[in-house]
Formats: structure tokens, C-alpha cells, sequence
């Protein structure tokens, strides 16, 4: 045999080799550095790109000793749904119906199941377009794991859990649920309350319903409702770190804060923008706390300031399309380490920068 048929046969014999290893693939996906709140978030900015007016978040727990695990969380809506070919790959990893999409408020739109699998190891997704019926498909790493699945199932005709039957729309809607939660660090009634002021200060527009200068956000038709179910369900109030805006919060007849003129940058455009080398406006806002939750050294930690979470305001809200994605201390030091850049005089003063896709 001539070495040329010998090398010819050696091609023939090989297996295809894919691109990723499915198992090793998801476990180090698993690794990312999603927090479990931006990983809920994932699953809500969804729901809020599919139109839905009303969110529910359902936390089922058990409770050993003094922490409380949990068993399920679910995340329903009442959007618009996902058509059959959608539902069937919204779980594929990568795969998004808006990539590159600057409207809303996600960009690429694959964050989904990522924030999951960080969380959990088995998602259903149940949805239900206007006139339909609820189809499901689900991922379950378990199976990743052993060989058992390396496809998302086809959707399939499937009735809702009855326990979360009430989180969904009735004409429509989608219903994500987290099963086998593993990766649970603080207790759930700690995450529970974490949840509601990250809930309430980065979608506080769209509780309001109305961008900063009182005008509608782009592609909505009414306020959005966030629901917390645990022990009780509860409605999820804005929390503005300006302290300027009152509505629907938990203190509407607190004194404003005194915000002061905006500062309007021009800004060039992405590359990648649909138009670029275009100009778009970036906005810095700040105002100054009411007088009356500053009047001596040290109120910022008394009982009203920690009601009102002034205690923790000590950083910089930054905004894209009027969804909060980094609220914290911008560290202008380049990473040095020594004193800090903010101070407990800082939470007298609140900061937020928006922008817009186009400066991505």
C-alpha cells in the first residue's frame, strides 16, 4: 500500500470533531461572572423585550435551620410569547431573535441561559402566543452530563404547573422555571430583600414608565409591574438614588431631592452602530438629599436613612436605554489600593449617567 492511499485512509477513518465539548463546555460555562441578581435579570429583561406588563418572580423554599434553600424560582409574564421555532432554540447557547438588536434594552440578547446555568442545572420554559396553546422545551445539565441530551427537545404541547399557573398571562405569556438550584450562596430571605431594591432601582423607568425627561421609553405602552411571591406577595416599589422621583415608591410623600441642571455630552457613535461615525448623547444627572435625611454628621445610617437605603448610596447609576447595568463605586484611582472614593458624606449626593445603544 503507497503511503498516499495510507494517509488518504487515515482522513477517512477520522470522526468529526465538534466544535465544543458539550459537558466540559457548560460546566466552565457555569463559571461566569454572573451574581445571581444580574443573572435574574437576564430572565426579566426578556420579559420586558416581549412587551410584558406585569413580572412575577416565585421563590419556592425549604428552610434547615436558619437558612431557607431554595427549591425552584420561577419567572412569569404576560408578553407576547415565543412562537414554536423560537421556544425551541431560546435555551440553545448563543442563539438570540434579537442579536445586535440596539432597540431595547439588551443588546445581544444570549444572557438568558447563561445566568441560569450559573444559578441552576435544569430550566423549563414554557410560552404562549395570543390564540395558542403553551408549548415546553427545557435543559437539564444532569443529562448534558451523562450523554442523555445533546439536543434542546422540540417544544411539546404542555400544561402549566398548577402553583405557577397565576404568573402567567391568560392570553399569552412565558414561564421560566429554575429547578435543581445549586448554586445558592446567602439564604433566600436575604436574596429575597437584595432583590427588591436591586428590582426597584434598575427598572425604575419602567416602573415608572417614563424616560428622565417624562417622556414614554421607546416600545412601551404602559408601566411594568414586578411581583416578588415569598412569604407573601409583595409589589416591587422604584427606588431612585437621586431621590428626585416619587412615584410608585415606598416613600411618595418624601421631600424631593434638588436635582440640578443635566450634562448633555455628545458622543460618537459605535463602529458597529447602524450609523456610524453619528452622534449620540450621553447624560450625567445629580442632585443633593433633602435637608431633612442630612441635618447632622451620622443621620445617614439612622433608622429613616437604612428605610430608604441612603445608607447604601454610595455610588454611580449608569444606564443604558433606561435599564440600570452598573450601579456602584467607579474606582478613578486605577485600581490602587488606599482610601476610598467615597466617603459617608457621599451619600448626600446621587449620581446617574445614561446612554444610549448607539455608544456601545
Amino acid at each position: 500500500m503507497s503511503l498516499k492511499t495510507q494517509i488518504n485512509l487515515s482522513f477517512e477513518n477520522m470522526n468529526n470533531v465538534k466544535l465544543f465539548q458539550s459537558a466540559h463546555a457548560v460546566q466552565s460555562l457555569r463559571e461566569s461572572d454572573f451574581d445571581n441578581l444580574s443573572a435574574y435579570g437576564e430572565a426579566i429583561d426578556n420579559s420586558l423585550q416581549a412587551g410584558a406588563s406585569e413580572i412575577k418572580i416565585k421563590f419556592e423554599t425549604t428552610k434547615h435551620r436558619s437558612r431557607h434553600h431554595i427549591e425552584s424560582l420561577a419567572f412569569g409574564d404576560n408578553g407576547i410569547g415565543m412562537s414554536a421555532d423560537v421556544l425551541h432554540q431560546c435555551l440553545q447557547i448563543g442563539y438570540s431573535s434579537r442579536f445586535n438588536d440596539r432597540s431595547g434594552i439588551g443588546r445581544f440578547g444570549v444572557g438568558m441561559t447563561l445566568g441560569a446555568i450559573h444559578e441552576c442545572k435544569r430550566i423549563e420554559v414554557w410560552s404562549k402566543q395570543k390564540g395558542g396553546a403553551f408549548l415546553k422545551t427545557y435543559m437539564d445539565l444532569d443529562e448534558v452530563g451523562n450523554g442523555e441530551m445533546d439536543e434542546i427537545p422540540a417544544p411539546e404541547e404542555s400544561k402549566l404547573p398548577a402553583e405557577f399557573e397565576e404568573l402567567v398571562g391568560s392570553d399569552s405569556g412565558t414561564l421560566v422555571l429554575w429547578r435543581k438550584y445549586d448554586k445558592q450562596e446567602d439564604s433566600a430571605d436575604k436574596i429575597v430583600e437584595n432583590l427588591k431594591v436591586w428590582l426597584g432601582r434598575t427598572y425604575r423607568y419602567f416602573i415608572w414608565g417614563s424616560d428622565h425627561k417624562g417622556q414614554p421609553i421607546p416600545g412601551r405602552d404602559e408601566p411594568a409591574k414586578f411581583w416578588i411571591q415569598w412569604e407573601g406577595n409583595e409589589e416591587v416599589k422604584a427606588f431612585d438614588p437621586l431621590y428626585a422621583r416619587l412615584e410608585n415608591t415606598a416613600y411618595p410623600d418624601d421631600p424631593k431631592a434638588e436635582v440640578f441642571a443635566d450634562m448633555d455630552i455628545k458622543w460618537p457613535a459605535d463602529q458597529n452602530a447602524p450609523v456610524p461615525g453619528a452622534e449620540s448623547t450621553v447624560t450625567v444627572r445629580m442632585s443633593l438629599l433633602p435637608e431633612k435625611f442630612r441635618e447632622k454628621r451620622g443621620a445617614g445610617g439612622g433608622k429613616n436613612a437604612i428605610a430608604r437605603n441612603i445608607h447604601l448610596n454610595e455610588g454611580i447609576s449608569i444606564l443604558r436605554n433606561h435599564r440600570e447595568v452598573f450601579y456602584g463605586n467607579l474606582d478613578i484611582r486605577g485600581g490602587k489600593t488606599g482610601w476610598s472614593n467615597f466617603e459617608e458624606i457621599d451619600r448626600w449626593w446621587g449620581g446617574e449617567v445614561l446612554f444610549s445603544p448607539e455608544v456601545d
